[in-house]
């Protein structure tokens, strides 16, 4: 996103930064259905566009305002348990146990086992 933006010497990326942050909590989120500034304040920023003074009827008491916000937590997490079930379903659907046979030959992730060599670079593979 910024690479539009920022200048051929990458100079000017902190003076981008607070417009993509804005950009990207103002996106509606794929997973939730909500934008982050609708989660977090229960509505979407006003532009200056969109500036006008809202008559006193239209300001929600606290209990009122309490009351929509646990309704849109309660949304919001019920969209994002949608997600996770969607994206387990078809992980579940293109993914195929594995067995393995004592002798096979396995690729292992040595980053946690721990060796008495000092330079892991120098050690035995």
């Amino acid at each position: 996103y910024l690479q539009l933006f920022i200048n051929d010497h990458q100079n000017d990326l902190t003076e981008w930064l607070p417009h993509t942050e804005f950009a990207l909590n103002n996106c509606i989120n794929a997973s939730t259905g909500f934008s982050l500034f609708y989660i977090n304040y229960r509505k979407h920023p006003t532009c200056l566009l969109q500036l006008s003074c809202k008559p006193i009827s239209q300001v929600l008491c606290t209990a009122a305002f309490a009351i929509q916000m646990q309704a849109l937590k309660d949304e919001t997490s019920a969209a994002l348990q949608l997600a996770a079930e969607n994206i387990k379903r078809a992980y579940d659907k293109n993914c195929s146990k594995q067995t393995f046979a004592v002798g096979d030959c396995v690729l292992l992730n040595a980053s946690h086992i721990i060796v008495s060599c000092p330079s892991k670079k120098l050690d035995n593979r």
